[in-house]
């Protein structure tokens, strides 16, 4: 772990583990907090298009799904590495079978409540922002953005 790594992680690590809830640290959390973002706005954008609709149709879910992709991108680009090991496996999925897991999820009305909270829309749209500036303009970061404000 890095210098910074805090005085009590085990401590916390224990009562996260305790408490069911499987924890890992990671020393890269420059990389880990620019990955979280690749994954999480387009899938929160997800959820804000989907509450709109009651689903995510097909446009919505590929449109969504090419941002996650793009997202990816923009991170390597940036220099940062994709972690944990499940969005590194995650990357690597056909945009197809995104496209197609993100339109039947988004047809359970849980997911899309759990996905579209009051701050869902404008923090999605921050995430999609930053992406953007790691590296050249990925289109379909701007692309989902745009939805977003429609």
């Amino acid at each position: 772990l890095a210098d910074h790594a805090p005085r009590d992680l085990e401590l916390l690590l224990r009562l996260f583990r305790d408490a069911g809830i499987p924890s890992a640290p990671c020393a890269d959390m420059e990389s880990w907090l620019k990955t979280h973002a690749a994954f999480m706005a387009p899938l929160m954008s997800a959820g804000v298009l989907a509450a709109r609709a009651e689903g995510l149709n097909w446009a919505s879910a590929r449109l969504v799904a090419n941002a996650m992709r793009s997202g990816f991108l923009a991170v390597s680009k940036s220099g940062a590495r994709i972690v944990p090991s499940n969005m590194a496996l995650l990357r690597r999925v056909p945009t197809a079978v995104k496209t197609f897991a993100l339109w039947g999820l988004f047809r359970f009305r849980r997911v899309r409540e759990s996905l579209a909270g009051d701050h869902a829309r404008g923090e999605a749209e921050a995430m999609l922002h930053d992406l953007e500036l790691l590296s050249d303009p990925e289109p379909f970061l701007g692309r989902l953005r745009a939805r977003l404000r429609e």
